[in-house]
């Protein structure tokens, strides 16, 4: 994505529009064609849903730990060194810290946020879209 704006779009842009950076070569029509696919199966709305549809079906693609948890004592944690676990390893880590998050950031990274909270969303707490897109979902159920 090229800026902000982009996100906004409602339709998908032509295959000329997409290259792979990567490879350094324009995009395949096979995967510009899953692109058309996903938009029209899924209803896409905006270029801003078929990105989160890309980053969570992306996400989702990879194995994620199921069991066999374990804590690491006080002086395991005093000793872990995130550089030393190779990417590829076995042993997966969820790590619970206290991050300083500047205020100056916080409004720039709105969408996508860097640090995500698990919390209970309250009504207080919408914005007046929010609410207003809830009332209409409510009233059409």
């Amino acid at each position: 994505m090229s800026s902000r704006e982009k996100f906004d779009e409602t339709k998908l842009p032509p295959i000329e529009s997409f290259y792979d950076q990567l490879n350094d070569e324009p995009l395949e029509n096979a995967d510009y064609e899953r692109a058309q696919k996903t938009w029209t199966h899924f209803v896409m709305q905006t270029l801003k849903y078929y990105h989160n549809h890309y980053l969570l079906s992306d996400a989702m693609s990879y194995s994620h730990p199921v069991g066999k948890f374990q804590f690491l004592s006080q002086t395991e944690v005093d000793k872990f060194d995130t550089m030393s676990v190779p990417p590829d390893s076995d042993t997966e880590y969820i790590i619970e810290c206290d991050l300083i998050y500047h205020e100056h950031l916080q409004s720039s990274h709105s969408d996508y946020s860097l640090a995500p909270e698990h919390l209970t969303i309250n009504a207080e707490m919408l914005s007046p879209f929010a609410t207003q897109f809830i009332d209409k979902q409510r009233k059409s159920s």
